[in-house]
Formats: structure tokens, C-alpha cells, sequence
């Protein structure tokens, strides 16, 4: 028998491929225990989980009447959200006006109650002021109330008792003032 002679580098040769075939031998292996696993945890959760998906299957058979029904009610308000995108130029701009407007009531109801309060318009801050009424102003200011509040329509004053009747309101601050304007000489 020939002794065959292997050189070093025949032999790192021959040590790599059954490296890289033990490798890849390892590789398949490890690839058919990760698809076993998944198909054993699929089939396990499948027959897990059957029952469940029956039962939810039945009931929506049973109750499929309501879910159309609601899905025809509300069909105007979903077809509505959709064509939200093209109005939304309109949303915002009536946002906008909305803030606004609100800002702008803030204010003038501040401005508004802070000249009545500087200027002493408000009449029913006196006792805050200091002014003590006694029993007798009292029962005057009562008088007189009563007669500044009489209506312009006698015709009612007649009937005191029907559902329509009320006496007139009188407001008070800065919408009861009278705006008093100078006529021009011209």
C-alpha cells in the first residue's frame, strides 16, 4: 500500500469543508426544531383556541340583525367622518371663529364689570359699600320697586292670573344706562 502524503495545506483544505458541512448539517437541524416547535405551539393553540371560534362564530350569526341594523344607523355619521379630510378647511376656520368669539365675550364681560365696579353703577353693591339700611328704607326700596317694575301693557295688569303674565325686567350695569348724545348746532 502507497502512503499518500497530505500536505498541510490539503489538510486546513479538507478541515474547512467538514467544518462548513458540519455547520451546515447543524444549520438544518436547528431550522427543522424551530418549524417543529412552531407547528406543535400552532396546532396546540389551534385546538386551544377552536372552541373559542366556534362560540364567537355562533354568536355573530345570532346577533348579525343588530350589527347591520347599527351599521345602517350610523352609515350618514361614518359616511360624514370620511368626507371629513375635505372639509376640513371649514372646521377650522369655524373653530378659529368659535375661540374668537369666546375670547372676545371674556373680555368685554371683564371690561364690562370692571367699569360698573369702578364707576359705582352697580346698585346692588351699596351695603358692600358701607351703607347700612334700616327696616324702613328697606320696605321703601321694596315700593319702589314694585312701581318701577309695572308693564307698559294695562290690558295684562287686568288678568294677573293668566300663564303669559310677567312684569317687566329691568337690567341693571352699563345695559341700563342711557346713552345720551349731543345734538349738533350746525
Amino acid at each position: 500500500m502507497d502512503k499518500v502524503e497530505i500536505s498541510t495545506a490539503d489538510a486546513a483544505v479538507w478541515a474547512g469543508t467538514t467544518w462548513s458541512v458540519l455547520s451546515q448539517t447543524f444549520s438544518v437541524l436547528l431550522g427543522l426544531v424551530v418549524l417543529l416547535t412552531r407547528a406543535v405551539v400552532w396546532l396546540v393553540s389551534w385546538f386551544a383556541i377552536w372552541p373559542l371560534h366556534t362560540l364567537l362564530g355562533v354568536v355573530l350569526v345570532i346577533i348579525s340583525p343588530v350589527i347591520w341594523t347599527i351599521r345602517f344607523m350610523l352609515a350618514p355619521f361614518i359616511y360624514l367622518m370620511n368626507k371629513m379630510p375635505n372639509i376640513e378647511p371649514f372646521y377650522i376656520y369655524f373653530g378659529s371663529a368659535a375661540f374668537v368669539g369666546i375670547v372676545a365675550g371674556m373680555v368685554l364681560q371683564l371690561t364690562s364689570s370692571t367699569v360698573v365696579s369702578v364707576l359705582g353703577i352697580d346698585s346692588s353693591n351699596q351695603e358692600a359699600m358701607g351703607h347700612v339700611k334700616s327696616e324702613a328704607d328697606e320696605k321703601q326700596q321694596i315700593l319702589d320697586d314694585q312701581s318701577s317694575q309695572e308693564s307698559d301693557w294695562p290690558w295684562l295688569e287686568e288678568q294677573p292670573h293668566t300663564p303669559n303674565f310677567r312684569r317687566k325686567r329691568y337690567t341693571e350695569g352699563l345695559l341700563s344706562q342711557t346713552i345720551l348724545e349731543e345734538d349738533d348746532s350746525e
